[in-house]
């Protein structure tokens, strides 16, 4: 079996690919795929050469990704220079979306972080004999922060990200309440914060609104920004086509 044809080389490959997608990712189609175009090739020519001397899948795998790693730094700097000189609102809706990830991400950190520190507070009160029984909240917090868990995973890759802010929604609009009565139930200092700040259920509930939209909206944004790429995308493998044709 060749190099090109080994399990090793296809696996580094797929990793180099996965990075070049990853920081191609919302530049003009056509310059994404000219990018994506060049690497293809590169990496062709270097399982050919392999061939040729009768180099190993797993060594050619091994140069694949060492001179991935040693070119990540001028992929970077290749980006930054394409996004410099993009057209104003491209540079624009790049850095927005770029915003736009790392705040939903903190969100979904934060409430995995919330649901997390109420069960683990719910099960060290059942340990320490403060309370009977996990009380029945317990189950509804479980599942939301298990849901915010997932979301934060979906909001980490740009294909499941309009899934991951939908997923949100639910444990933004649904996990304030359940957590609240739960540690109302199993911390004192909680009880004195619901008593002296009556407040805090109205607070959370339009943050959780507030959020929630915020949600929606990037999911809306997301998608919209998708379908706009995708119509680039097949307007730009059109024209190649033809030119190629010429």
């Amino acid at each position: 079996m060749s190099a090109a044809r080994s399990a090793p080389y296809r696996r580094a490959a797929r990793g180099v690919l996965r990075w070049c997608f990853w920081y191609t990712r919302g530049l003009p189609a056509d310059v994404a795929a000219d990018r994506q175009d060049e690497l293809a090739s590169d990496l062709h020519e270097h399982a050919e050469w392999a061939a040729e001397r009768g180099v190993s899948g797993a060594r050619l795998a091994r140069e694949i990704r060492f001179r991935a790693l040693r070119g990540a730094p001028a992929d970077l700097a290749w980006r930054a220079a394409r996004v410099r000189a993009a057209d104003p609102v491209v540079r624009f809706e790049l850095r927005a979306d770029a915003a736009l990830t790392a705040f939903l991400l903190v969100i979904a950190v934060a409430f995995t972080a919330l649901g997390g520190f109420v069960l683990v507070r719910a099960v060290r009160a059942v340990v320490r004999e403060d309370i009977g029984d996990l009380p029945s909240a317990v189950v509804p917090v479980a599942v939301l922060t298990a849901l915010a868990l997932a979301a934060t995973v979906l909001l980490l890759r740009r294909r499941s990200r309009i899934a991951g802010a939908l997923v949100l929604i639910v444990p933004v609009v649904l996990l304030l309440q359940p957590a609240g009565d739960l540690l109302w139930r199993v911390s004192a200092s909680t009880v004195v914060v619901f008593f002296f700040a009556p407040w805090w259920t109205t607070a959370a509930a339009i943050a959780s609104v507030g959020l929630a939209v915020c949600c929606l909206a990037a999911a809306a944004h997301w998608w919209t920004r998708q379908r706009r790429t995708a119509r680039l995308a097949r307007v730009a493998l059109t024209e190649r086509k033809a030119l190629s044709n010429v």
